[in-house]
């Protein structure tokens, strides 16, 4: 908990920057520096009228800074500590296929996942409130897979998802989004810089309040990258379930309470 809020704390320090001297509007600044996913934070912001296409690059540039970044500091840390190699050699895709196996969910499932998060997403949406949709949709099938362990989402549907939420925010581009592109340089360091600081001032903060290991800590403070920092744990010397657990709170909190702050504020 303590995290997420150091982290929506740090996020709202780059918007505030991001509008104030970079000429970014100061509801595109708000969720171009949001901690959360590319996709769930890109569709909250179509939702919020900000502008879609700079949100979704910058977030885009995040979690690229992010994945390349923070497996590297955390292998330096982890080699410097231990005073050993670190085999760095693993396949994601094989892990995903594997996980995949391991679960052998049926369509029964699927139907379940589906009706209750149509369910979720119904009320979410006569509640009005911010991202209500995708939360409660998110909440319900959380809630299920939690009491059940039968939620199941198939790779190629997931697929499908994101393309119908990647053409409707294609959709918002405009040729005047593509012309002021090259205004989003300074934008872009400033993401690369800030995130890349604040995973390694949060992952520090965890260290020394927290049991967990360095490498546990800078990889659940990682900023994005949910599933490719999961996988990536074991093989860095860190705790593999203590990292999923985090990073998953980690995109709970911000898509269920990051929009309530921006429209409180």
């Amino acid at each position: 908990m303590v995290m997420v809020v150091l982290m929506i704390a740090f996020s709202f320090v780059l918007s505030f920057i991001m509008s104030h001297f970079l000429g970014i509007d100061y509801m595109t600044s708000f969720f171009a520096t949001a901690p959360g996913g590319i996709m769930d934070i890109s569709l909250i912001a179509y939702d919020f009228k900000a502008n879609t296409s700079q949100v979704a690059l910058l977030q885009l540039i995040r979690l690229i800074s992010v994945i390349s970044f923070v497996p590297f500091f955390t292998k330096k840390c982890y080699e410097r500590s231990k005073n050993k190699k670190v085999n760095f050699e693993k396949k994601i895709e094989n892990e995903i296929d594997k996980e995949e196996k391991v679960l052998n969910k049926s369509e029964k499932s699927l139907a379940f996942t589906l009706v209750i998060g149509i369910i979720g997403g119904i009320i979410g949406y006569f509640s009005h409130l911010p991202a209500g949709t995708m939360s409660f949709a998110m909440a319900f099938v959380a809630f299920f897979n939690v009491k059940t362990q039968k939620a199941y989402m198939p790779l190629p549907l997931r697929k499908l998802i994101q393309t119908f939420g990647g053409a409707l925010i294609g959709a918002k581009v405009t040729l005047a989004d593509v012309v002021a592109l090259k205004t989003l340089v300074l934008p872009i360091v400033l993401i690369i810089v800030g995130f890349c600081l604040m995973n390694v001032l949060v992952g520090f903060f965890l260290y020394k309040a927290t049991k967990f290991s360095l490498p546990t800590a800078l990889l659940s403070a990682s900023p994005g990258g949910m599933s490719d920092i999961s996988l990536m744990a074991e093989d860095l010397g860190a705790n593999g379930p203590q990292v999923a657990s985090m990073q998953f709170l980690r995109a709970i909190f911000i898509v269920g309470v990051y929009p309530l702050i921006i429209k409180l504020l």
